[in-house]
């Protein structure tokens, strides 16, 4: 009998114990409901670590000159990091400070390689229709982004993979590579 006392204690302390653990895991009333999930769904963003970042300086127009702005960008190979950076939409802060881009109007990718020691960025679309001094700015705007993110001194300006006049500082037409030196009037100051 002595056994079965035991062994019927031994049960009811286990109970008890139990019952304490799985009241205290419990939750008490709550005035409104609560979204239970991973932090990172809760949050609304996506799962898993954010892709790698780097600080790129891009070039935007002000009075008719160029302005650095160091912009984050996702990692990536060749010229995509400084050219995707040119093309992301000025913040409402960047826009009352007076900046602009001279690129066209919608342009949401621009392309380019490295070909040896020049880069060649494809013109984006609407180039063409842009002012001859709005050429200038956008043909600098590129020129002086990819030099100050790469090894790079000297950008082409192509289309269907050919190399397309440009215009200088001066407007110009020039068949071969720019660099910064053809647009040096238009540095920041």
């Amino acid at each position: 009998m002595r056994c079965a006392t035991a062994g019927r204690l031994t049960a009811l302390m286990a109970l008890t114990a139990l019952g304490g653990l799985l009241t205290g895991c419990a939750v008490g009333v709550q005035a409104h409901p609560v979204v239970v999930g991973h932090p990172a769904t809760v949050r609304g963003l996506p799962d898993g670590p954010a892709p790698p970042s780097t600080s790129v300086q891009t070039f935007f127009v002000r009075g008719g000159r160029l302005v650095p702005v160091v912009r984050q960008v996702a990692v990536g190979p060749g010229l995509a990091p400084c050219l995707s950076a040119l093309v992301l939409p000025l913040s409402a802060k960047e826009s009352s400070d007076g900046l602009r881009s001279a690129l066209p109007t919608g342009v949401t990718l621009l392309q380019g390689a490295i070909e040896g020691s020049v880069a060649a960025v494809t013109v984006p679309p609407g180039f063409d229709r842009l002012t001859v001094s709005d050429q200038i700015l956008a043909a600098a705007q590129v020129v002086y982004t990819v030099t100050a993110n790469s090894y790079l001194t000297r950008v082409e300006m192509v289309q269907k993979g050919r190399l397309l006049s440009m215009p200088d500082e001066s407007g110009q037409l020039v068949s071969r590579p720019l660099s910064r030196h053809d647009y040096a009037s238009l540095a920041p100051r």
